[in-house]
């Protein structure tokens, strides 16, 4: 004999067999985050229970607490504000720019029109381009 196994293709049942068991793990595995995330909220709700009842009860530590945490949050998110305030900014100063380039632009494009064709109305058969093809 060679030092080859001689492997035969997996049978049917054998391949359904490793797909129910591979599916099995990964449904236990969800579960068990499943389980493990509920137990977080779980755990965030009693904490905020606790912290509700320190608050009511007039702790004056506890009041503390929630007073410089609901200022950092609003300076937080004033900063936040602030910057997209600032981002606005920039954005119209260049959008009015280029606005304003481009009406400079058409202005100079309508007055050399309007030259141009006042120019054309005033020339006389003998001048210009007419009086090269002999009009």
């Amino acid at each position: 004999m060679s030092g080859k196994a001689n492997l035969a293709p997996p049978r049917k049942e054998d391949q359904d067999f490793f797909k129910m068991t591979s599916i099995e793990t990964m449904t236990i595995s969800s579960i068990e985050q499943l389980r493990s995330k509920r137990e977080e909220l779980n755990n965030m709700i009693m904490e905020g229970q606790a912290r509700r009842a320190k608050i009511q009860s007039g702790d004056p530590a506890a009041i503390e607490q929630v007073l410089a945490e609901k200022l950092e949050s609003l300076d937080s998110n004033i900063a936040w504000k602030q910057e997209q305030r600032t981002a606005y900014d920039s954005s119209i100063t260049q959008t009015e720019a280029e606005y304003k380039r481009l009406l400079d632009g058409s202005q100079t494009l309508l007055k050399t029109v309007r030259d141009d064709s006042e120019n054309l109305k005033n020339m006389k058969p003998s001048e210009g381009i007419f009086a090269m093809f002999g009009f």
